[in-house]
């Protein structure tokens, strides 16, 4: 398992499995309402956030980091799989890789 989000108030989580090592967490910054979404809904700051699995993006600069790939052969695809479910008392799903 890669991360984990709780929402404490409905007791909703999230869990992303993935077998990259790392986790860019993004959290709307910049939103500024000038972007609209469903039901013409005005996208502010922080009502949304991004988990994107991938590799360290500094890794190649870094021989303890694991490595990433070393030609264009070598690339792999790894979707992380979001897993949602509800409860506090739900078990955790089973570690990938």
């Amino acid at each position: 398992m890669s991360a984990t989000v709780r929402e404490p108030k409905s007791g909703r989580v999230m869990d992303v499995l993935t077998s990259e090592p790392g986790v860019q967490f993004y959290t709307g910054n910049f939103l500024d309402g000038t972007i609209t979404g469903k039901a013409g809904v005005a996208y502010q700051k922080h009502f949304g956030f991004c988990l994107e699995t991938q590799h360290f993006p500094d890794s190649i600069n870094h021989p303890n980091f694991p490595p990433w790939c070393s030609s264009r052969a070598d690339v792999e695809v790894d979707d992380g799989v979001p897993v949602l479910r509800r409860g506090r008392d739900s078990p955790a799903p089973p570690s990938s890789g």
